[in-house]
């Protein structure tokens, strides 16, 4: 964002093609065109986040002899962490030592695939989790 309107230039550079044409297709239906329409901001706006704050702060880290730990919020379900972060996986890719949130429940099977050894996608060694109990009503 620059003020008040979308700096569109990034978007149009990876995605080749305009995204001002179409910003009502992010919250109205136009057809064929929005669901590719909606998963290229979403592309786009998540690598942008994980690359300007995370891999930020992962390099910043990794120069001053520093581990990145934490998670982000909404990961019990990979579609809660898309407000939130986007795609998953690429903010947690520039964590030391990526960590998930372990909530109990019917949602957390993929987190038991990920603390264990499926956990591939990241070449890290260490992962953190935080293990915690609920009562579903």
């Amino acid at each position: 964002m620059r003020g008040d309107k979308p700096d569109l230039k990034k978007f149009a550079a990876m995605k080749g093609y305009d995204l001002g044409k179409y910003l009502h297709a992010l919250l109205f239906d136009i057809g064929r065109k929005t669901a590719k329409i909606r998963y290229d901001f979403h592309d786009i706006l998540s690598r942008l986040y994980a690359d300007s704050f995370f891999k930020t702060i992962h390099e910043w880290g990794s120069a001053h002899k520093l581990m990145l730990t934490g998670h982000v919020m909404g990961e019990d379900c990979f579609s809660n962490s898309v407000p939130h972060a986007g795609h998953l996986l690429r903010p947690l890719s520039f964590f030391h030592i990526p960590g998930v949130d372990f909530v109990h429940g019917a949602r957390r099977r993929w987190v038991d695939k990920l603390n264990g050894k499926n956990w591939h996608t990241i070449k890290e060694k260490l992962l953190a989790t935080l293990a915690a109990g609920v009562i579903e009503s």
